[in-house]
């Protein structure tokens, strides 16, 4: 699914050519009959507040609440907002007839109402927001449906200065707007659902082309066939190089992920032998990191640097395969020994996976800078090393030649020692098996914030 900016949401629309109020009509339609599906009992039971500002956003909320109306919903009122109307949401409200409408003021209440919709300020805000309705609406603790973006967010940053809509849902129009999915954006859309206006493919193709999000429907269509006469040799050979003595788990947590994620073999390449490790885990071959870096062996990919330490033979490693054209995942302590050697170009087919705080030693870009402006951070790393770069957290951004996906899995359930070793080795099993690694990096990221999905959920 196509992700936008709210500059590429304008262009779009300029782009057309389609009449504002036209796009005003569809939207409104779709929002309400959504809404219709969605909240039956509660329109039903009690009154309908739709809050509007007095800009395009509000005009949408009036359209609405029109469908509303002529749905049968009666009990609605629409509480103005804002100074200066628009001239578009003043046509829109003379379109109205009979349903109430209010302005809104510090006693206005919700008691006795079942559902809010939020039409305050939508993609233009670009600004730090005072808007008094705004901590009403939140301390209502009523289902809240926001209309294309919650009031108050900045919708490229995921930022919100002041106040902003705790949305129950979100229903945006066209394209999910790209801070939906990055810092306060993410809790305060809710659940997201994107209401197609009557924009042509066309149009959208040609401008929001940066950014997408991996969904599950785009992530089975990564997953390599294995045909019924294949055997274990089809599927590659990754040698994981991690682990030293107190950190052995790194090496068995990225070995076996990189079986269950369907690897052919695995080798396992560490300074010592971790020999009552293996005692559960006899499937694993095992290789010193001497044999590595001296003997020709063949391996169809690496994952180096979980639990592998600081010291010269990470190095060693890393520059010996810099020579070669293999895939490799670079991870946890790889990632510290390239960012204090400076080394800053990569072959086009490695992959680095660094949480925020490697990300900021790698870029040399604060934490907190980041953080603001995740996809900036993530697209300048791809194009300094030249390959491919995932920045974990939530939600987790893959970057690379000028694009960058966003993927559509994971939670806090994540957030523990080990997550990112399953990861590298998830993608390293994906590698070996001749995926590209833009796709690999995607792919093993999906499956790994899917498991944790289904994790909680049961």
């Amino acid at each position: 699914m196509r992700v936008c900016t709210p500059a590429e949401m304008r262009e779009i629309e300029r782009l057309t050519g389609i009449p504002e109020e036209v796009l005003m009509e569809s939207a409104g339609a779709i929002a309400a009959r959504e809404i219709l599906l969605r909240y039956w009992p509660e329109l039903k039971r009690g009154r309908v507040a739709i809050f509007c500002g007095p800009g395009h956003n509000g005009a949408d909320g009036l359209v609405v609440a029109r469908h509303l109306s002529a749905a049968g919903i009666s009990r609605l009122t629409i509480i103005k907002c804002g100074e200066k109307p628009k001239s578009l949401f003043l046509a829109q409200l003379k379109l109205l007839g009979d349903i109430e409408r209010v302005q809104w003021s510090p006693k206005f209440s919700l008691k006795g109402y079942s559902l809010v919709i939020d039409a305050l300020y939508g993609i233009g805000l670009a600004r730090s927001l005072f808007e008094p309705a705004i901590p009403l609406i939140n301390a209502a603790k009523l289902p809240v449906v926001s209309l294309d973006v919650p009031s108050g967010l900045d919708c490229e940053m995921g930022i919100a200065e002041g106040d902003a809509v705790r949305a129950t849902i979100t229903l945006a129009f066209s394209l999910p707007k790209l801070g939906f999915f990055t810092a306060q954006g993410a809790e305060l859309c809710g659940a997201l659902r994107v209401l197609p206006i009557g924009f042509p493919n066309i149009a959208i193709a040609t401008v929001a082309r940066t950014y997408r999000l991996l969904t599950e429907r785009m992530a089975r269509k990564f997953l390599p066939l294995r045909g019924l006469s294949t055997n274990k040799t089809c599927f590659g050979h990754l040698a994981v190089c991690a682990g030293r003595p107190g950190y052995w788990g790194a090496g068995v947590l990225a070995t076996q992920a990189a079986f269950r994620a369907g690897c052919g073999y695995v080798t396992w390449a560490s300074e010592t032998t971790p020999l009552a490790e293996l005692k559960a885990h006899p499937e694993v071959m095992t290789t010193s990191l001497e044999d590595v870096l001296k003997s020709g062996k063949k391996f169809s990919a690496f994952v180096v640097g979980p639990g592998l330490g600081l010291e010269s033979p990470t190095f060693d490693l890393i520059v010996k395969l810099m020579k070669q054209k293999l895939p490799v995942v670079l991870d946890a302590d790889a990632l510290t020994v390239i960012a204090k050697n400076k080394i800053i170009s990569l072959p086009a087919n490695w992959v680095l996976t660094p949480h925020t705080g490697e990300l900021s030693r790698l870029i040399d870009i604060s934490s907190e800078e980041i953080e603001r402006n995740r996809f900036r951070a993530v697209q300048s790393a791809s194009k300094k090393f030249g390959c491919t770069v995932l920045l974990k957290g939530y939600r987790t951004l893959v970057a690379s030649q000028n694009k960058c996906v966003i993927i559509h899995s994971g939670n806090p359930a994540l957030a523990k020692a080990g997550t990112g070793d399953v990861l590298a080795g998830l993608i390293g099993s994906f590698l070996a098996q001749g995926m590209p690694s833009w796709k690999a990096s995607m792919l093993g990221a999906y499956i790994h914030g899917r498991l944790a999905d289904e994790w909680v959920r049961d």
